[in-house]
């Protein structure tokens, strides 16, 4: 898991690219009827986080039944989240999730480490759609979730 971190914190600064993956979803994430989760990866210092947190409330808010927003916060320096400004990329992105509703973002968060290393969650932000037993990965704060949303259908 350690691993994991230390490549999502190494590329923040090498600017996203969007690439996708299709990807088995894991049996805990669900299937069927049941509405799709849209889970947003991001790192207390990811410059990209903010905007990823725009596209991911505004995303859930036009589908308020479709769609459940389940952020996972990747932290491989607790410090980091202690001495995290107010004005800075984790803050901004908190406020921007806020938008979507109450939303819970656990600090430690053993089942969205485990989710990232399933989905190789290299880069952030990142977003994994899952959606009837699939699960469709997104690198990078330029993502069309309408896309991805339209096509996983």
């Amino acid at each position: 898991m350690r691993l994991v971190l230390g490549m999502a914190c190494g590329t923040l600064l090498a600017g996203g690219t969007v690439t996708r993956s299709h990807l088995p979803s894991g049996n805990e994430c669900g299937g069927g009827n049941r509405a799709a989760v849209l889970y947003l990866f991001l790192t207390p210092n990811s410059g990209g986080a903010p905007e990823a947190a725009r596209r991911a409330a505004e995303f859930v808010k036009k589908h308020p039944r479709e769609v459940r927003l389940r952020p996972v916060l990747l932290v491989g320096d607790f410090g980091l989240v202690a001495r995290a400004d107010p004005e800075g990329p984790l803050f901004k992105a908190v406020r921007e999730l806020g938008r979507a509703g109450p939303v819970d973002i656990p600090l430690y968060d053993e089942e969205g480490l485990r989710l990232a290393e399933r989905w190789k969650v290299n880069e952030v932000p990142a977003y994994v759609l899952v959606r009837g037993g699939r699960a469709h990965r997104i690198m990078g704060d330029g993502a069309d979730l309408e896309e991805v949303f339209a096509c996983s259908q």
